[in-house]
């Protein structure tokens, strides 16, 4: 998954599982702050990605949502449960997974082969 995908991929899975208005997540591994903006709800994701300037689009039902980012025009199946979560990126044609806890996401993208922090 290419990194900005994966920092909005981030931000929502924050929003949805603290429950809380995140509008940005930092990323560690560079030392960047990323922001979006819009609407993150169990039933509608609609966010502008500052950072590529696109949206990412999508809507959700029991946890289970289809995204489309904008930016690369590709779609991304997302599935929370918990404070866990995982999917598919169908733009990089790999897997994800993670967690959320009190203050970060930890992403592992099976398609570069590595894990990932974000803060909020």
């Amino acid at each position: 998954m290419k990194s900005g995908p994966r920092a909005s991929v981030a931000c929502i899975v924050a929003a949805l599982i603290s429950g809380r208005k995140v509008f940005s997540v930092y990323d560690r591994a560079v030392g960047k702050m990323l922001r979006v903006n819009g609407e993150i709800t169990p039933e509608n994701i609609n966010v502008q990605d500052y950072e590529q300037g696109c949206a990412i689009t999508g809507t959700g039902k029991n946890g289970d949502f289809d995204l489309y980012h904008g930016g690369d025009g590709s779609f991304i199946r997302l599935q929370i449960k918990g404070s866990t979560f995982h999917g598919y990126d169908y733009g990089s044609e790999s897997h994800f997974n993670g967690e959320v806890t009190e203050r970060s996401v930890y992403f592992h993208d099976y398609g570069k082969g590595d894990r990932f922090e974000y803060g909020f």
